[in-house]
């Protein structure tokens, strides 16, 4: 077991902080936009705050096409997955055996947000915001399973031929990994399904995305869709008399 306080156990500290920190920022902005984003910096012209709370809120509010395809609004999943993944920006700095599970078992919930976006972005229309995703996505399994191998302490007692010492331990910790792959997979499934449904709303939405990026990223407080955007005209039925 590499000791709990060198240079290896810093680094990890470091990468959860970072991680930690990311998460817990875009937490905030699924629970709070786009109140929050119009607080920290109000007006168009970036493409996290301001004005982008409304298009967060577009995507995955109550009617956004995140929402739909995953059947639940987007938004709440979301925040809770990476506020749960962002308690180990608090709680990877201390070393006691509870503190560093609690660390190993919550920082991977996050990458379930990031990872099912490997199925997301490219419907979408985003296929280069996937390897982003992937690695956002792996990265915190990797370091918690650097951990629970490097820093864990041992149990009282063995179990069967473990190197580790600590069996049921890994065990179980693998088999919480396991399940959070089943459910990632599930939820990717989910999304590919569903989009074969929903093209209409996901063609709408690239088109207001690009829109409200090659726009200076603005939509005014109050309008359905960013400044200057119009919807394409519905096609008349019969001639034109409906």
């Amino acid at each position: 077991m590499a000791q709990v306080s060198g240079p290896a156990w810093y680094f990890t500290c470091l990468l959860y902080w970072a991680f930690g920190a990311f998460g817990f920022f875009f937490s905030v902005k699924e629970w709070l936009d786009p109140w929050f984003s119009d607080t920290m910096a109000p007006g168009p012209g970036s493409p996290l705050l301001g004005d982008s709370g409304r298009m967060l809120m577009f995507e995955a509010g109550p009617d956004g096409v995140q929402t739909k395809l995953l059947m639940v609004q987007a938004n709440i999943l979301e925040g809770i997955l990476l506020g749960i993944g962002s308690v180990a920006l608090f709680t990877c700095f201390f070393t006691s055996r509870r503190m560093q599970l609690v660390t190993t078992y919550c920082a991977p919930v996050s990458a379930c947000y990031f990872l099912v976006n490997i199925v997301y972005f490219p419907l979408t229309g985003a296929p280069e915001l996937a390897a982003p995703m992937l690695v956002l996505g792996v990265s915190p399994v990797l370091i918690s399973l650097y951990r629970v191998h490097a820093f864990l302490p041992p149990s009282w007692q063995k179990v069967g031929d473990d190197p580790f010492g600590d069996g049921e331990t890994l065990y179980r910790y693998y088999s919480y990994i396991a399940l959070l792959l089943a459910l990632l997979l599930g939820g990717g499934k989910l999304i590919a399904h569903n989009a074969q449904f929903y093209a209409d709303d996901i063609a709408l939405f690239i088109r207001v995305r690009d829109h409200f990026t090659a726009h200076n990223f603005t939509w005014s407080a109050g309008l359905p869709y960013p400044d200057g955007f119009q919807l394409e005209p519905k096609a008349k039925s019969f001639f034109g008399l409906f």
